[in-house]
């Protein structure tokens, strides 16, 4: 099993979002942390969307101007299935490389998935405080997230459900001027997290399940990729390899020494057949794409016609 965070870890994470009191109605909570009657307004657009296909329009034309951020992505993760794109607000050069490729697999690399899949709590996340320390340096970020030009990510992490969770991507890319801010969001957090679930709720009896069926065979081949050619500590370091720990992160996180490290680290790459972290992640993408619908062999085994 690959290492995990305790849920307790994110309690340190300067991220997570405020909890001011819920008592009152909405209008009341939003006067006593300061919000300007322009916003109480849009705030009013977003109740009155609840179980409604507008919702998370309305949702980010309210959040997003307090995130500071120059776009918006929201998806929704559930258990055994891929993401589930629900709306942007990103121009149409962005979305071309951002949401398609990230369903496409990524997303299983992704800091923000590693929140959810840990148990981290509701709140407010940016992506340089909990990416491991070595995430700028991964094929993940150079091949996949260098391409959407983001700078600086916000997420809020919303747990829908026992079986999945909503997360509402905040983005600032290049050149664009914009100023992230998370101290709003953090305040609003609790507000806007009992919203989404009241939506939810409603929501979902109406909306089909997607394609969960491929989906579960892509998280089972991720779960088994490396399973029958190579030990568990080697499985376990090859992944945090992938979400970009250093050898000295793997350590702390594995309890091992960074020399221990550097043996499991140089014996999976003999057995894969690889020299470098870039052709450690190509294989990784590559052996996911071969696996049919519904298989639970391991993908590196069928990738190399073992």
């Amino acid at each position: 099993m690959f290492a995990q965070r305790h849920p307790a870890y994110y309690r340190n994470v300067p991220a997570v979002g405020f909890r001011p009191s819920t008592t009152g109605n909405g209008r009341a909570m939003s006067k006593a942390i300061g919000v300007d009657s322009v916003i109480d307004a849009q705030l009013a657009k977003v109740v009155a969307t609840i179980g409604e296909s507008g919702f998370f329009e309305k949702l980010v034309r309210f959040c997003e101007p307090l995130s500071g951020c120059s776009s918006t992505v929201v998806a929704q993760f559930k258990t055994g299935s891929r993401p589930r794109h629900l709306f942007n607000t990103l121009r149409s050069q962005d979305e071309v490389t951002t949401v398609r490729p990230y369903i496409d697999g990524p997303y299983l690399l992704d800091p923000f998935y590693s929140l959810m899949t840990e148990g981290a709590p509701d709140g407010v996340y940016r992506l340089f405080e909990i990416a491991p320390d070595e995430f700028s340096e991964t094929e993940y970020y150079n091949v996949y997230f260098r391409r959407t030009r983001l700078r600086e990510e916000i997420g809020l992490l919303i747990r829908l459900d026992p079986q999945s969770h909503l997360l509402v991507s905040f983005g600032s890319r290049e050149s664009d001027g914009s100023d992230p801010d998370s101290t709003t969001l953090k305040l609003l957090e609790p507000l806007i997290g009992a919203l989404c679930r009241k939506h939810w709720e409603v929501w979902r009896a109406r909306e089909p399940e997607g394609d969960a069926t491929f989906a579960a065979s892509l998280d089972n081949a991720y779960r088994n990729f490396g399973r029958d050619l190579l030990t568990d500590r080697e499985r376990e370091v090859m992944m945090l390899l992938l979400k970009g720990h250093s050898s000295k992160s793997m350590a702390r996180v594995l309890n091992i020494s960074p020399e221990t490290i550097k043996i499991h680290r140089r014996n999976l790459y003999n057995k894969i057949d690889v020299g470098t972290q870039s052709e450690l992640f190509s294989v990784f993408l590559e052996s996911l794409a071969t696996i049919p619908v519904g298989s639970d062999e391991d993908p590196l085994q069928r990738y190399h016609g073992v």
